[in-house]
């Protein structure tokens, strides 16, 4: 046997893999919080960046890829679990903050601060080197072997394990601990979160190149048997280290007045996340696509963009990983959620986050076969969003520039024959224009508008009504502030004219 110093009973939590909402006691578990936020990405992330971690106001973008990242966890927090206990085998992190000598005396229900710190190594696996770093779809199972070997002889990585369906479409992290040989078949002991009190292994069978994994304590469930080889390359390794170095921030960065061109970010990408059963559908004006096929695999011909998806690993790996779209800055692209292999209504939300703004449609309400439409701009100045079923979605439009940052909801009125909300951001004017069609000829809506610094003020005015040819546009750079009007210009046949102007009072 060959084995790196984990122990279990000691560096294993003794509770189970669990999800956001729980059952079996009760609970509803805390993940990122806005401290882990500027833990993971320093103070760069907050309206103020002079503010300390207890008073951050975070960005709109950094707020958005939070809550983002923190329904990602709602089915599994595997990976996190993982990571923290080989970082107490390691002796890098203690248990006695949480409340214990060793990982395994830990309680998780009532525990926050654990929940806080499983859910911060948890997000690791979303952000870069961790991402680039986990050797996925590259190593053969033998190869795997070999690098554990290489570990648990004294080498300088420490390991974590993801295993994936054939198709990648569910994914799970576990810690392997320890090299049992038989022959030509391999066991790799590793602390199983989703049942911790079994052994667990995972069988390489060195000749044949392959590996195999009995998911449950069931093996006669043939369901839950999952296997690859040398060309499928779904067994990976992410080592330790990376999590350990500074995370490169997604969302930092300020955007210029042109609205496009983003300022102090490295990063490249933005990343469009869905939450829900329905599927994504990609397009650009030149024929680019990300979509699964009938098969479950996704195609991408859109240059420079990629998918991938964050490990949960719940009990019985039954629901797909929810996918990341990580697109190049600049380029617009018109998204789909598509509802047509939904069996029942459900509710989803799309985010897209970016250095320096964010987009996101909130609470869409998706029937079997709906299918709707957002549209992209090229940076933080407009989006359209399209419904052809009865929605109140919240959208939403945040950006930082030079001093300040701005979070924009517009929550549209239902129509029974479905909306199409467009919401434009000049940053050179200061002004925000709304335009909502409808099939009856006028539209209800709400807006909000918070303006970000060292504190927080918002705009509320809720109930106003537009015509289907109108845009009213909000001179938000002009506002004096909480509890003050805000002027809205009307066009009534939205051809670049004002037609009237109105103070609208604040309703907070």
């Amino acid at each position: 046997s060959t084995r790196f110093d984990f122990r279990m009973g000691r560096d294993n939590f003794a509770f189970e893999n669990y999800v956001n909402e729980n059952q079996t006691p009760p609970f509803t578990a805390t993940n990122l919080t806005d401290v882990e936020i500027v833990r993971l990405f320093g103070p760069a992330v907050c309206a103020d960046p002079d503010a300390g971690p207890a008073s951050c106001v975070l960005t709109p973008a950094a707020r958005n890829w939070m809550e983002a990242t923190n329904r990602e966890m709602a089915n599994g927090h595997c990976e996190g679990m993982a990571v923290m206990s080989a970082l107490f085998a390691t002796g890098q992190v203690s248990a006695q903050p949480y409340g214990a000598d060793s990982g395994f005396e830990l309680t998780l229900p009532g525990n926050v601060p654990l929940q806080r710190e499983i859910a911060y190594w948890w997000a690791f696996q979303g952000t870069e080197p961790t991402r680039s770093a986990e050797r996925r779809g590259q190593m053969t199972p033998n190869e795997v072997l070999d690098a554990l070997r290489a570990s648990f002889d004294g080498g300088p990585d420490i390991y974590t394990f993801g295993l994936y369906k054939r198709d990648f479409s569910g994914g799970h992290a576990n810690t392997p601990y320890a090299i049992e040989e038989d022959g030509g078949v391999v066991r790799v002991l590793l602390y199983e979160n989703n049942f911790p009190t079994a052994l667990k292994a995972v069988e390489i069978d060195t000749q044949a190149n392959t590996w195999r994994y009995e998911a449950t304590t069931n093996p006669t469930n043939p369901s839950e048997i999952y296997d690859g080889d040398a060309t499928s390359k779904n067994l990976t390794v992410t080592p330790l280290r990376a999590r350990l170095m500074p995370a490169v921030c997604p969302v930092c960065g300020e955007v210029a007045m042109d609205g496009t061109t983003v300022r102090g970010s490295a990063v490249q990408y933005r990343e469009l996340q869905l939450s829900g059963q329905s599927e994504l559908i990609v397009t650009t004006a030149d024929g680019g696509l990300i979509a699964r096929n009938d098969a479950g695999v996704w195609t991408n011909t859109i240059s420079g963009a990629s998918v991938t998806s964050n490990r949960r690993g719940p009990s019985t790996w039954d629901d797909e990983l929810d996918p990341v779209f990580k697109l190049p800055l600049g380029l617009p692209v018109t998204v789909r959620v598509d509802g047509s292999e939904l069996l029942q209504a459900e509710q989803a939300s799309v985010v897209m986050t970016a250095p320096g703004y964010t987009y996101a449609v909130e609470g869409i309400s998706v029937d079997p076969g709906q299918l709707d439409t957002l549209e992209f701009a090229a940076g933080a100045n407009q989006l359209r969003y399209q419904t052809t079923s009865m929605e109140t979605p919240v959208i939403e439009l945040g950006v930082s520039v030079a001093g300040v940052d701005y979070l924009f909801q517009v929550i549209a009125g239902a129509e029974a024959g479905g909306v199409t909300v467009t919401i434009t951001n000049n940053l050179m004017t200061g002004k925000l224009s709304v335009r909502i069609s409808s099939t009856d000829g006028t539209a209800a809506y709400g807006v909000q508008v918070y303006r970000l610094g060292d504190d927080e003020e918002v705009f509320t005015h809720m109930a106003n009504t537009i015509g289907t040819a109108a845009t009213v546009s909000m001179g938000y750079a002009a506002w004096a502030g909480q509890g003050t009007p805000m002027q809205f210009e009307i066009d009534n046949d939205s051809n670049g004219s004002v037609d009237s102007t109105v103070m609208v009072a604040d309703d907070n």
